[in-house]
């Protein structure tokens, strides 16, 4: 407010976005260099493959405690949570993969690209899906036998087997998952350099 009581009205200034900052709404962008450019991805890579390790070491945690008999309270909290987490990053890893395919399709054909780029990420993301499908469907099994055990209808050697196979499962889409986000990432600055040149 001004001293007269009216109130003032500021003017209007854009905020300037940085050239690493991602858009959510558009898989490019355009800047003085070029009117194409794809996102940023290096911090949802991050986050995604901080989850992967997360729930992979809950996953180990909660073998221990099943393995130990230490506290069996725990690994059932445990393994709830870590099942939960770990379908969950899968699935937010299988969906990234997705969009970041049709960004730089669409990307690539806004800009006179060939296909290859495309491709390229859809040959580095096959393996994502059957692995993580398989991965997911192991430790599902695996939370599902354990409560079996809980009640008593099973033993718990079938699903300490189970959780093996599930946790190996888990670290082959572990390897799997960082090759496809590398793959990923390459792809992605190659696109942008040459949108750029």
């Amino acid at each position: 407010m001004n001293s007269d009581g009216d109130s003032v009205m500021l003017p209007y200034r854009p905020i300037a976005l940085s050239p690493y900052r991602p858009i959510a709404l558009s898989p490019y962008r355009p800047t003085a260099l070029s009117p194409y450019r794809l996102s940023y991805t290096a911090p949802m890579s991050a986050a995604l493959l901080t989850s992967a390790f997360l729930s992979f070491a809950g996953l180990m945690l909660t073998a221990w405690y099943g393995f130990t008999g230490a506290d069996l309270s725990r690994h059932v909290l445990f393994g709830i949570f870590a099942t939960m987490m770990t379908l969950l990053t899968h699935s937010m890893l299988m969906f990234y993969l997705i969009g970041k395919g049709k960004a730089v399709r669409e990307a690539a054909a806004e800009g006179g690209l060939s296909g290859e780029f495309f491709r390229r990420i859809a040959v580095a993301r096959r393996p994502v899906f059957s692995v993580a499908t398989l991965a997911m469907s192991l430790t599902i099994v695996a939370a599902l036998v354990g409560a079996s055990v809980d009640t008593g209808v099973l033993p718990p050697p079938v699903h300490a087997l189970l959780a093996y196979v599930a946790i190996a499962a888990n670290i082959a889409m572990l390897r799997v998952e960082l090759m496809a986000l590398r793959t990923s990432a390459e792809v992605v600055a190659e696109v942008n350099q040459r949108l750029n040149a």
